[in-house]
């Protein structure tokens, strides 16, 4: 980010004198305007009160920030070489600087805007990286005054702080100041950020009305970043994009992010996703998808992920390419990396998941009322008791409760929406007097309103009455007598007082199951349910689905949609036992489904499978089943041993530069190792401490001799934890994608009499050619050990390859139904 220099005029907007009663704290008390006392040459005559007290002249100048967005080239002769220049962000004002740039140099003729309007989606602005003395926008003044009631020059020292700046952090003046009275700077700060999210929310609709104009659509990193009300931007986006590395990951701030547009029918919610300070090439899928199902869990819909920024030659780069931020962030996908040859099942298995995300109408069980400016990365509701049960729940601020799909029919509010259950006040205390007001609304037409700890409301600023008014509106609320209505002491109460109320989520846990997430899609005729496992051990629970029929599982690794054969229905909806390993999803289908089904079974069972409208269990001992129709079936089986695949042979390829090290091609030595047990590789050859790459293992086994010719023999394949990707193919055929998170493979299909040939394909991440090569690794001059703080020297080689144990389970095949 590029600092301030000083351009143009300054234009004096006030002046004035505040005593000081802490110096070391800068703790300001009463001030004195002396706007009228500065002369024409701004010169000042004042002499402070008597006594002992400090005072403390301020000067305020309005003058442009004159930042640049792109350096400029020395002895520049065209606007390109120019470079570009931040806009006020806080009026339509400064969105037109560009979409008039825009249109003058890029769309000034008709062949230019079909063409945009035939191959083009989003117009798109990233998330705000801007400095200043004072978020700001010409007339500030006076906008303030017109939308506050007053004026707003005694409020000027106490905004300086640090959370009306850059990542509530970057302070261009090098101090800031408290209030010796807190509630007026309180008052103060939230009136300024008020007025600026207004002026944001032109800003913002220029560009739409524009991108509109052109016939694409509009998408925003909005808000984040500064002291804006980002909740109520993301409706006037066409598709508002947040980011893993700005939200930290954290699910709940996805949340927060995307609940806002469930309930203005936004189905784009994207996510600028994968990015992470550290090291570049050190990212595995694993890492990477634990990024995509956080968000699909707080409902981001599509993710955009880092590629090239550059493919070609580069000043002072060497291979493997052009690292944006030099070596400060992970990751730029791209074909110089191993996994690009398997990226494919990553992005199929990350597009069927977004496809489900897309499809249909969210629906939610519950929503919270939260107001906060500036938006912090943090939880918003601090306790999982509920949550750990199933429900699932929206943030809405002020100003979406305001929007006019904010309606209540059924005791539902938004039905052809989200169709929340209940509205939930937790510890928020500021609300705006129409946001009350449609809080009351809400409640009288048979919403429920639950509201846990403080019920002492007041309004949002500090204008004339609002706060009177706020106070009004919720204490007649608190006191109406309205059964829909609850307050609570805790958050501690909230799962039983919802049950109580009859309220259930759609997605039931029998018990409280921690770090597990879902989400539900509804469209005409079938309803999906999406589970993720985010804890750090595997999970098993009969999870209540609450609707008719028999659900289908939807595979998003392969694209398979197979009836689920295991179930049990009941006035409460459909039980499922469902086992999910750590970071794994499961994707389920509810339409009409299979007359027959399994209500339970134990015993020796690997799996089930349907086909031609029969299901057969793969048993390797003794088993029982109890049916949909109440009868039962036991069997018994005695498939031959696991084949344990404990040798193999090993071809390594060592990608690394060229003899031209700042050649972008990609030169691959080879290395051999015959009749190998499987073991790291590190542990196999000390000098492939520096490999980075793909390594190919070959081995074979035999189809048990005392099963030739049984026509019930299946098999499956059973691979041990993945640390990056996976391929594998038998008999020379390609397997389905695989599951890295539960790397298993039914092979019935793929298996022959007599000898079978297994080969697996794994990939590395570049992190230990890096390692080896970091000093002399470079990226527009900087060495990968510089920049990121010698994060590759001082941390170990990474342990690669195919993890033991590896074995063909053989299982008997009975049919069951």
């Amino acid at each position: 980010m590029h600092g301030l220099e000083e351009f143009g005029d300054q234009t004096l907007l006030a002046a004035q004198a505040v005593r000081i009663t802490d110096i070391v704290v800068q703790e300001l008390d009463e001030s004195v305007d002396l706007t009228t006392s500065v002369g024409e040459d701004r010169s000042l005559a004042w002499t402070a009160p008597a006594g002992n007290s400090t005072w403390r002249v301020f000067a305020w100048y309005e003058r442009q920030a004159n930042q640049h967005s792109v350096s400029p080239e020395l002895n520049a002769t065209n606007y390109v070489q120019n470079g570009s220049w931040t806009v006020d962000h806080f009026s339509a004002t400064g969105a037109k600087k560009i979409t008039d740039f825009l249109d003058e140099h890029l769309f000034q003729d008709e062949e230019s805007r079909e063409l945009l309007a035939a191959v083009g989606n989003y117009a798109w602005e990233d998330s705000m990286e801007m400095q200043t003395a004072l978020l700001w926008t010409p007339g500030f003044r006076e906008k303030f005054e017109q939308s506050r009631g007053y004026d707003f020059a005694p409020c000027l020292p106490y905004l300086i702080v640090s959370d009306n700046y850059w990542v509530q952090a970057v302070i261009t003046c090098g101090e800031t100041f408290t209030a010796i009275n807190s509630t007026l700077q309180e008052q103060c700060t939230h009136d300024y950020r008020q007025v600026l999210n207004e002026g944001y929310k032109e800003y913002l609709g220029h560009f739409v009305e524009w991108a509109h104009g052109l016939e694409i659509k509009y998408s925003d990193q909005p808000a984040h970043n500064f002291p804006l009300d980002m909740l109520d931007e993301i409706p006037l986006l066409d598709g508002p994009e947040g980011e893993s590395l700005g939200f930290g990951n954290i699910v709940d701030t996805y949340r927060q992010f995307a609940d806002p547009a469930h309930l203005a029918g936004i189905s784009v919610v994207s996510s600028e996703c994968g990015a992470a300070r550290g090291a570049p090439y050190l990212q595995t899928q694993n890492d990477l998808l634990w990024s995509v199902r956080r968000g699909l869990a707080g409902g981001i819909s599509m993710n955009v992920l880092h590629c090239f920024a550059y493919s070609g030659p580069y000043t002072k780069t060497t291979w493997p390419s052009y690292a944006t931020f030099t070596y400060s962030f992970t990751e730029m996908w791209n074909y110089h990396q191993p996994v690009w040859r398997h990226f494919n099942d990553t992005i199929h298995y990350i597009a069927r998941n977004q496809f489900v995300s897309l499809t249909g109408t969210p629906k939610v069980d519950l929503a919270f009322y939260f107001y906060s400016a500036p938006w912090l990365v943090a939880e918003q509701y601090q306790d999982t008791n509920f949550q750990d049960l199933g429900y699932t729940y929206d943030c809405l601020a002020p100003g979406n409760l305001l929007s006019d799909d904010a309606v209540v029919d059924g005791a539902t509010l938004a039905p052809s929406g989200p169709a929340y259950k209940a509205l939930v006040f937790s510890n928020q205390t500021a609300i705006s007097p129409p946001a009350a007001a449609k809080i009351q609304e809400l409640a009288t037409a048979g919403l429920p309103v639950f509201f846990v700890g403080a019920t002492n409301f007041t309004s949002i600023g500090k204008k004339a009455g609002e706060a009177k008014k706020v106070a009004a509106i919720i204490s007649g609320l608190v006191d109406s007598g309205l059964e829909n209505f609850h307050t609570g002491d805790s958050a501690t109460e909230l799962p039983d007082a919802l049950k109580t109320a009859g309220i259930l989520p759609k997605v039931s846990f029998p018990e409280q199951i921690p770090d597990f997430y879902n989400f539900w899609r509804s469209t005409d005729g079938v309803e999906y349910a999406f589970l993720y496992n985010d804890g750090k051990v595997s999970q098993t629970a009969d999870i209540t689905f609450n609707v008719s029929g028999t659900p289908y599982f939807f595979d998003a690794w392969t694209g398979d949609v197979s009836p689920v054969l295991q179930y049990t229905s009941s006035s409460e909806g459909v039980s499922i036992p469902i086992t999910l390993l750590s970071n794994q999803t499961a994707i389920f289908e509810l339409p009409s489904a299979p007359k027959a089904y399994i209500t339970k079974f134990s015993g020796s069972i690997s799996g089930l499978e349907y086909s031609d409208n029969s299901i057969t269990a793969q048993l390797s001992g003794a088993a029982s089943f109890t049916l949909s129709d109440g009868s039962a079936k036991n069997l018994t089986a005695s498939p031959p041993s696991a084949s344990n695949l404990t040798t193999w042979d090993l071809t390594i390829e060592d990608w690394h530069r060229t003899n031209d090290s700042f050649s972008m091609e990609t030169a691959i030595d080879y290395h051999t190792y015959k009749s190998q047990p499987l073991t790291p590789w590190l542990e196999l050859d000390p000098e492939l401490a520096s490999v980075s790459g793909i390594g190919t293992y070959t081995t074979n086994f035999s189809y048990p001799a005392t099963a030739r010719g049984a026509p019930s023999l299946g098999a499956i394949l059973r691979l041990g934890p993945v640390t990056n990707s996976i391929r594998a193919w038998l008999n020379g055929q390609l397997l389905p994608p695989i599951d890295i998170t539960n790397a298993n493979v039914d092979v019935t299909d793929y298996v022959q009499t007599g000898n079978n040939d297994l080969v697996v394909e794994i990939t590395t991440t570049l992190f230990n050619r890096i390692k080896a090569d970091g000093n002399s690794t470079w990226s527009a001059g900087v060495t990968a050990n510089e920049e990121s703080l010698n994060y590759y020297g001082i941390n170990a080689a990474y342990e690669y390859g195919l993890v033991s144990p590896v074995s063909v389970e053989w299982v008997v095949l009975e049919k069951i139904i």
